[in-house]
């Protein structure tokens, strides 16, 4: 007979949002399956991951798609949930890889729990905020009024509340913040935003601190930081141990359920890489590889163009698309 195996992480819904769990998977990289329990009902849920991301499920309710099985998953509060190291689904016909991100796009559209969001866009109180350097914008794939409010943002930073007021579009406000915060894609912009211009500063620091160019100090560890609301109690063992009694990956063994998580708490050696709701970063994007030497024996008009070019390159990523193109901030559509 073979023994029920055992979860590598277990939690409940109400204390880490399905989306966060989802998050910790992926940036882990794990295999196995996630076994979610609903409310009121027997059963579970079984959703396979390979790599942190979603590949199959055998699901409750029958679906024509992968994504669109998943999707009303997130719609649930509570209920516990377990991570598996082995494979509990086998495979089905929705077999198909969901790209994480678009999913938790795709999925805030159908609402969200404001409790959740509200505490992770408050963080970021009434400073500016802009959106950072990452390329993983358009594995969101954003329907046409989120690209909207996004474009608003990238065109000059600004507070959560006077992006909503400036878009008249809270919910898409929120629900898009809250999105680029746990996906680590927003950030603090800690310069000063005016009317004609966007001029970066640097943060003022105390008497005795380092110079900007100063070797950083270390960053906190993990378990230094403070407890989130939400604080997932989602956790990986050590590296190089084994959870005991864990089943062959075989499809054969995959039609039975996975045996529903202890509800005592249960305790970790390893705090997990990401908090659930993270920390406004100060971060600013990657500076700019500094300028190559001037070739020698140029003309004094190429001497001179070469130090415009220069002095731009260094200036640009302070500025705004306005002045990036020359154009007025009140310019007609006519001009």
């Amino acid at each position: 007979m073979t023994d029920a195996p055992k979860p590598l992480a277990q939690g409940d819904l109400a204390q880490t949002p399905l989306a966060h769990v989802l998050l910790s998977l992926l940036d882990r990289g794990l295999d196995g399956t996630l076994a979610i329990w609903p409310e009121g009902r027997s059963g579970q849920d079984r959703v396979l991951f390979e790599q942190g991301v979603p590949v199959d499920a055998r699901l409750l309710e029958p679906a024509a798609t992968l994504e669109r099985g998943l999707l009303p998953l997130f719609q649930r509060e509570r209920g516990p949930y377990a991570f598996y190291g082995s494979d509990l689904v086998g495979e089905t016909k929705l077999r198909g890889a969901v790209d994480p991100y678009h999913l938790l796009a795709a999925s805030l559209r159908g609402g969200f729990r404001s409790d959740v969001v509200d505490a992770v866009i408050a963080r970021y109180g009434d400073r500016p905020v802009r959106v950072n350097a990452s390329t993983a914008l358009a594995r969101f794939e954003l329907i046409p009024k989120e690209r909207a409010v996004l474009d608003v943002l990238r065109a000059e930073p600004q507070s959560v509340r006077a992006l909503a007021d400036t878009t008249g579009e809270p919910k898409i406000v929120s629900r898009l913040l809250y999105l680029l915060a746990i996906t680590q894609q927003l950030e603090l912009f800690t310069g000063e935003v005016g009317r004609k211009s966007l001029v970066e500063t640097a943060i003022a620091s105390p008497a005795g601190s380092p110079a900007p160019s100063a070797k950083p100090s270390p960053q906190p560890t993990p378990s230094a930081k403070p407890k989130d609301e939400f604080e997932e109690t989602f956790f990986v063992p050590p590296s190089g141990s084994t959870p005991a009694s864990q089943p062959s990956a075989s499809p054969r063994a995959t039609s039975g359920a996975a045996p529903r998580p202890s509800t005592s708490p249960q305790t970790t050696p390893s705090s997990p890489s990401r908090p659930s709701t993270p920390e406004p970063s100060t971060r600013r994007p990657g500076d700019p590889e500094p300028a190559p030497p001037m070739p020698t024996g140029l003309a004094a008009e190429h001497e001179k163009r070469w130090r415009e070019i220069v002095s731009y390159s260094e200036t640009i990523d302070t500025q705004n698309f306005f002045e990036m193109l020359g154009v007025s901030q009140t310019a007609s559509p006519d001009e």
